[in-house]
């Protein structure tokens, strides 16, 4: 659970920076408070399955990839 968790907050900061999205940005893109960004990327806190799709949408992956499922993008 951990390495998944782990693999979350790492993939939603590359995917972040890769769109060019400030933490904030991001918040307000999902409708979230931009402290919410940061908990996750540093696993203070678990994402739950609402943010997880509007994160997805946002980001153009998969909640599999994003989750670390899979470690194939886009599919």
């Amino acid at each position: 659970m951990i390495d998944n968790l782990k693999k979350f907050a790492t993939r939603l900061k590359e995917l972040r920076l890769e769109k060019g999205y400030s933490q904030k940005q991001l918040a307000n893109l999902i409708k979230c408070p931009p402290s919410l960004i940061s908990y996750y990327e540093s696993m203070q806190k678990e994402p739950g399955f609402t943010y997880i799709l509007a994160l997805c949408e946002v980001l153009g992956e998969t909640p599999d990839y994003l989750m670390g499922v899979t470690d194939y993008r886009g599919v």
